[in-house]
């Protein structure tokens, strides 16, 4: 059985700190952060947390926002769709070539320096995150959801 658990307010004030300074804004404060794994991040209602979790058969609650890595928060693609209509910093913008290069799965190669993990955005939309190193954008796009042909 996976564990559940809530996060403690000091733990999700640490990563909306880091999330605010990252990106210039944080999740909705209405939501809770539970974990699972230790790594895997989901927001939840506070409502869900006045239930007996222990007495649930429960894999998965709320919405998947990103993982917790020891370099940092890494948001998932809905993560930062919830981030980047809010985020003032911490954004690449791709132009239409590369960001069907960006959902193939495929690294692109950028004249930018390093950078941490920035919110990858095309147009109004947001797709993941991704870090430029060595003058390549790492991408963490999801292998289930990559795509093998991208139509113009």
């Amino acid at each position: 059985m996976n564990k559940l658990r809530f996060l403690p307010t000091k733990e999700v004030k640490k990563i909306n700190h880091e999330l605010q300074e990252r990106y210039g804004t944080c999740f909705d404060d209405h939501l809770a952060y539970m974990l699972l794994r230790e790594t895997d991040l989901y927001l939840v209602t506070k409502d869900l947390a006045r239930l007996d979790l222990s007495k649930l058969r429960l894999n998965t609650a709320g919405l998947y926002v990103g993982e917790l890595m020891h370099e940092g928060f890494r948001p998932s693609i809905e993560g930062s769709q919830l981030l980047g209509k809010h985020a003032t910093q911490g954004i690449l913008d791709l132009d239409d070539a590369k960001i069907r290069q960006w959902v193939k799965g495929e690294e692109i190669t950028m004249e930018k320096e390093d950078t941490p993990l920035v919110l990858i955005r095309h147009g109004h939309d947001f797709y993941g995150a991704g870090k430029i190193k060595a003058k390549k954008l790492l991408n963490f796009y999801p292998k289930h959801r990559r795509l093998s042909v991208v139509s113009s």
